[in-house]
């Protein structure tokens, strides 16, 4: 494109301009920035691949690598997006296999994943799908699911109240040969560890020992 110039004199120059285009360092931030983007993702992708995290743990993780913060959201953006990343995943996961591998409570699953930060509506949503809206209620299902004549002593069944029996009752035969109070204090921990609160350990240990009691008097008295 011409154009003219006039000089304070007034006098017109026949000097040819281009037109302006982004300033070369302006190319070269975006350059730089697209870069950082894909080895944040890059990274990430890396971590993701060990196991599933949430988008706060990747957060910290690529922050302790020294990745720009901005390069870090939105690569992580951009894993969300195609599905690579979801804290709903993430969160179903974790309370699945914290209850299956471990016996967690629902609680110490809450608590865990708040940590990890996970949003509240998240967290509920993962309780729920793992112990239904009820949470863990094992006052209800020892009154009124457990009776003998139902399931048996030693039976297992699919509720977690069941599942969690069944672990314990595999914890306390490893304690077989301790004193009575040895083997009820290694239970207690056991649980306790777990985020179990004292309504469900002593229930537990009740269970344990009518059991325990069951068990003998049918090894001493055969039919």
């Amino acid at each position: 494109m011409i154009s003219f110039k006039f000089t304070d004199q007034g006098n017109r120059s026949g000097e040819e301009e281009q037109e302006e285009g982004p300033p070369i360092d302006e190319i070269s931030q975006k350059k730089h920035f697209a870069e950082a983007v894909e080895k944040a993702k890059g990274a990430a992708l890396r971590l993701l691949s060990q196991r599933s995290h949430s988008r706060k743990e990747l957060i910290t993780k690529l922050e302790e690598r020294e990745h720009p913060h901005d390069a870090i959201s939105s690569a992580l953006d951009r894993l969300s997006e195609v599905g690579l990343q979801s804290d709903a995943e993430f969160a179903d996961v974790f309370a699945r296999s914290k209850w299956r591998q471990v016996k967690w409570a629902p609680a110490k699953i809450k608590q865990e994943l708040t940590r990890r930060g996970i949003a509240p509506e998240l967290v509920r949503e993962a309780i729920e799908s793992v112990f239904g809206p009820d949470g863990l209620s094992m006052r209800r299902y020892m009154e009124e699911e457990l009776a003998e004549e139902q399931l048996g002593p030693w039976t297992p069944a699919a509720a977690p109240e069941s599942a969690l029996l069944v672990a314990a009752s595999r914890q306390y035969q490893l304690t077989v040969g301790l004193s009575d109070e040895a083997r009820k204090r290694r239970i207690v921990g056991w649980l306790q560890r777990r985020g179990h609160s004292w309504e469900v350990v002593s229930r537990v240990i009740k269970w344990l020992g009518e059991a325990e009691k069951e068990k003998t008097a049918a090894e001493e008295w055969p039919e």
